[in-house]
């Protein structure tokens, strides 16, 4: 918050939002930034922006770039060395500078992806293929 205030960068410091205050702060945003330096997986908090087609700032580490930048998929925002802040500033510039309609094509990309790879009824068909696989559930009642 100091060195925001230092620079006069145009930042605001939300704090802990849940529920409707978060879905709301999150679909006027231009991107969602996940700054992580932790290996996630699939991080809820992509999905969640990708939900409301807004491309993602992600730093390249765990599963964050196969979501971002998905192979044989259009990308769904920009990535950066997990920990640089020279590249986050730059990818936070290119959001900056995007045109509305790249912002919106990289976001519909997002949510695509969302719909497509992380549905409930994908899941359910997955699990049960899986579970199948195993032989739990054949000739139980």
């Amino acid at each position: 918050k100091e060195e925001a205030a230092a620079l006069g960068a145009p930042v605001t410091f939300h704090g802990r939002l849940d529920g409707n205050a978060l879905w709301s702060k999150v679909g006027r945003a231009r991107a969602l930034v996940m700054p992580s330096e932790w290996y996630e997986n699939a991080p809820l908090a992509a999905l969640e922006g990708f939900q409301l087609e807004r491309p993602v700032l992600g730093a390249n580490i765990g599963g964050i770039p196969e979501l971002v930048q998905p192979e044989g998929r259009e990308d769904c925002g920009w990535m950066f060395e997990a920990g640089n802040v020279r590249q986050l500033a730059d990818a936070l510039k290119a959001v900056a500078e995007a045109a509305d309609s790249e912002l919106r094509k990289k976001g519909a990309s997002g949510r695509k992806l969302a719909l497509e790879e992380f549905s409930k009824d994908r899941y359910v068909a997955e699990m049960t293929a899986l579970y199948g696989k195993l032989g739990v559930g054949r000739g139980r009642r």
